[in-house]
């Protein structure tokens, strides 16, 4: 992409504190931060956010001071706290929006709100669709109904093998569709060692450019991972 007349902002809502453990091996490996900052072809600037203090210190202390890098803490579902982060990216620039919850407590309102500020917006999301699935299985639907934006998503449910995760990804896509977003495209992400399906990493676009890249960057199937959703690395030593 020639990048000549235009920036790319990167924008990461719930950046973690950089490190995370490898439930395999057990080390410690970059997380997203810090693997989006050590890429080839470097983004113009960067916004992390994290609802954990705990985890923005540990971010800032890893990363150290950059001019091109602004850490924030709030909640990425709080109006004020989304504006804060916008006014910190160039609404002219193309903005990549990576958001990666550990649990599903992304509001679509979120979606919603950054699709309208932002013009020229890519969105990477991780769509928990199992931990949706086993939200409402147990009775808990208040936090599905505000991820996806469903009045009821109890209708959702089937009990037929893979109905349910089906079904949550068509109304997803389908409320993506809604804002503009209409060109989508996922992988899968597995469990370790079942091959069990755990979430899908979503990218949804204006533009049909940003799929060609996506499937150019990821010719084959994502392999299992070795990071298990929700893992945390504390601070790093003093």
């Amino acid at each position: 992409m020639n990048r000549q007349w235009f920036d790319v902002h990167y924008m990461e809502l719930f950046s973690g504190p950089g490190l995370l453990y490898d439930d395999v091996t057990g080390e410690e490996v970059a997380g997203s931060p810090l693997e989006a900052l050590a890429i080839q072809q470097p983004f113009d600037r960067y916004v992390f956010s994290d609802f954990s203090g705990v985890c923005t210190k540990a971010l800032r202390a890893r990363i150290g001071s950059r001019p091109e890098v602004e850490i924030v803490r709030g909640d990425a579902n709080d109006r004020q706290h989304l504006e804060k982060v916008c006014d910190l990216l160039n609404p002219k620039a193309l903005i990549i929006a990576y958001l990666d919850p550990a649990k599903p407590n992304l509001h679509f309102s979120t979606i919603r709100y950054l699709a309208a500020r932002f013009k020229y917006i890519d969105f990477i999301i991780n769509l928990p669709f199992s931990g949706i699935h086993r939200s409402m299985a147990a009775g808990g639907y208040d936090l599905p109904r505000l991820m996806l934006n469903h009045p009821d998503p109890k209708s959702l449910l089937d009990s037929t093998e893979g109905k349910t995760a089906h079904n949550i990804r068509n109304y997803y896509d389908d409320q993506l569709r809604d804002l503009g977003l209409v060109h989508i495209a996922r992988r899968c992400v597995r469990t370790v060692p079942t091959n069990s399906p755990l979430y899908d990493i979503v990218l949804a676009s204006r533009h049909p450019l940003a799929v060609e890249l996506w499937d150019k960057a990821n010719k084959q199937p994502l392999p299992p991972p070795q990071l298990w959703e929700g893992d945390f690395v504390g601070p790093p030593s003093q």
